[in-house]
């Protein structure tokens, strides 16, 4: 392990990915819980639901005399990490070849693809697992908007040093 994780790239690369699949632009792919108005439809939203350790953390040293007094030896602690992305697809509609399932289906597939696995890679996220597609399409005020959901495993490695 050399440093702590960058969690911007890692949200980047994220992103990256859903644009691929969606086809949707920077302003239909974006963080959930943030302020500001709804998009317009369609568009996907992404959370990160959790982050858990993998096993034990370890203590790991890099010693180099090259550097200043009191500063040779450094420490950092850490490991490996499950991350859970929730992403949701809203879309006009909810029964036609751009309804948010499919959407949603087409997005997971793009994560096989090396246009959104490499970026990933670079950042050091790992996909590992994705749930299955769930419709979710309801009802908004007078039309029926199409909604969708799953989740994306990944593992990362992070920690803290000094």
């Amino acid at each position: 392990m050399a440093s702590p994780l960058d969690w911007t790239a890692v949200e980047r690369a994220i992103r990256a990915w859903v644009k691929t699949g969606t086809g949707y632009d920077n302003n239909h792919v974006i963080w959930a819980n943030q302020d500001g108005p709804r998009p317009t439809r369609p568009f996907a939203t992404l959370a990160l639901q959790s982050i858990g350790e993998v096993g034990l953390d370890g203590l790991y040293t890099d010693t180099d005399l090259s550097r200043p007094l009191g500063s040779e030896v450094q420490l950092f602690g850490g490991g490996l990490r499950e991350i859970v992305v929730r992403l949701q697809f809203f879309t006009v509609g909810a029964n036609s070849a751009a309804a948010a399932r499919i959407v949603a289906t087409k997005t997971r597939s793009a994560l096989r693809l090396p246009s959104s696995r490499d970026p990933l890679l670079t950042a050091g996220v790992a996909p590992f697992d994705q749930s299955d597609v769930r419709d979710l399409s309801a009802i908004l005020e007078s039309d029926n908007e199409g909604r969708a959901t799953f989740d994306a495993r990944f593992y990362v490695e992070d920690g803290a040093e000094e």
